[in-house]
């Protein structure tokens, strides 16, 4: 079920890139930077249940994006949308029985997602919209240390979900600058005899620019 799930993700992305390069009229490509906020993640052990959640530091946010919007003389337009997007939340601390264990471990997200979206028009040149997607999310912690020990690092692919909600304004000759709030959520598992899942949240403040064709 989960290589099917990643299939479609793929197969509707590459849908939305091709029909964004042929398309002559509401279609579009963009790039985007801005701050990526980690929640505390909830950690469940097992065979053995220790309740736990991990800490992630604040880090960067940077992306692509290609779509395309149907055709619509009303106020309201929706489309579709590849999107693909980088983090580093860097892993931080161990939070467990009201004690904190400072971690340190470099960390990186990478997800490829396929939105649909829907686009408001109350008045040029500012545009609102809001998304709702899902994809392929792969979540790699390097080897780094907990309570300066060692430990070694792992990576995990999973089936991940995304909210988002902005606006753009018309800069002219089809160039659109624009802020968007996005939410992220993935479960990923890691280890081996004694495995973690860590249910993964961030929050992401961008901007960036759109070229419409």
């Amino acid at each position: 079920m989960k290589r099917f799930l990643m299939a479609i993700t793929v197969a509707m992305s590459l849908f939305a890139l091709t029909t964004a390069a042929s398309a002559s009229d509401g279609s579009y490509v963009g790039l985007y930077g801005g701050f990526s906020m980690a929640s505390d993640a909830d950690v469940k052990t097992h065979p053995v249940t220790i309740p736990m959640e991990f800490e992630f530091d604040n880090g960067i946010a940077v992306g692509a994006r290609a779509g395309y919007y149907l055709p619509s003389d009303k106020k309201v337009q929706f489309g579709f949308e590849a999107d693909i997007n980088w983090q580093n939340p860097d892993f931080s601390a161990i939070k467990a029985a009201g004690v904190t264990v400072p971690a340190d471990a470099d960390t990186s997200i990478v997800a490829l997602t396929g939105n649909f979206l829907m686009r408001f028009r109350p008045s040029e040149p500012l545009r609102l919209y809001l998304g709702l997607g899902g994809g392929i999310f792969k979540m790699e912690v390097d080897s780094g240390t907990i309570a300066g020990l060692p430990f070694v690092g792992d990576d995990d692919t999973a089936m991940g979900w995304q909210a988002l909600a902005g606006f753009d304004y018309d800069l002219g000759n089809n160039l659109f600058a624009f802020s968007e709030v996005r939410h992220q959520r993935a479960d990923f598992e890691f280890g081996n005899d004694i495995s973690s899942d860590v249910e993964m949240r961030t929050t992401q403040a961008l901007v960036g620019l759109v070229m419409e064709f």
